[in-house]
């Protein structure tokens, strides 16, 4: 995002559901952020990418793109409105990185009740309401399941990564095994790949991809999940966060 999006919103105007919720009218609001969806990134950003050896790259999302259904019951409830055109730009973005060959990690970066309390999590309130709250974790699940159902068959999406920097709390564990399980479920998830990323590391059938802690995922109750690398170069020393293949 681009600080220009915070000038109007609420509260801490440090979250996405702050900037939801600002700018007078969920209206206003929309337009707001369908300007900065529409403008932020384009076509000609994809092509540069693949200009110079990009082949993958992740694209974050909060359960509330998925739209207006998602935010029911949820601390988007009141501004459901604001995404009523969210997901089809989703779809956009994944279709701009195809038409350049470039395959796309669809990561939920923002879970029903936030899975560690961040601003990056669409909340302001620094509360980690996930993991305790069963009707919380159905509707991440539902989120996930529709996902895996959605992009099972879009050829150049890689992956799908269950949750971003999850707390590290007792109940993550079942959380992400039963996840893990469900995502597998899906008769297709698993069947159809072309995608530039994986092709190269010679991976003959679909992933599903976390960054979540590895030692809770080993053959042969959970296979074929990957902890993705994030290199931090900027900071000092740079910080190298490994990719695992289970």
């Amino acid at each position: 995002m681009v600080s220009s999006i915070f000038a109007c919103a609420s509260g801490k105007q440090i979250s996405e559901l702050d900037v939801a919720s600002g700018w007078g009218s969920t209206t206003a609001a929309r337009a707001v952020l369908e300007r900065h969806w529409d403008t932020f990134i384009n076509y000609s950003d994809f092509q540069y990418l693949a200009s110079i050896g990009i082949n993958t790259v992740r694209l974050p999302i909060g359960y509330w793109s998925l739209g207006p259904p998602f935010c029911q019951n949820t601390p988007f409830a009141t501004v459901a409105d604001v995404y009523q055109n969210s997901w089809p730009r989703i779809v956009r973005a994944i279709t701009m990185a195809a038409e350049s060959g470039i395959g796309v990690l669809v990561d939920l970066h923002g879970a029903v009740g936030s899975q560690n309390g961040q601003p990056h999590s669409g909340i302001s309130d620094g509360t980690t309401n996930l993991f305790d709250d069963p009707s919380n974790v159905q509707k991440t699940i539902d989120v996930l399941s529709f996902l895996v159902d959605q992009l099972c068959n879009v050829t150049n999406v890689v992956g799908i990564q269950m949750l971003n920097e999850p707390q590290n709390v007792p109940k993550l564990t079942d959380f992400c095994t039963s996840t893990a399980s469900l995502c597998f479920q899906s008769p297709d998830f698993f069947t159809r790949l072309e995608s530039p990323c994986i092709n190269e590391t010679d991976i003959s059938s679909r992933c599903c991809f976390s960054d979540l802690f590895t030692r809770w995922f080993r053959p042969p109750t959970i296979q074929r999940l990957y902890c993705e690398q994030n290199r931090f170069c900027c900071s000092r020393p740079p910080l190298l966060f490994r990719f695992y293949a289970i």
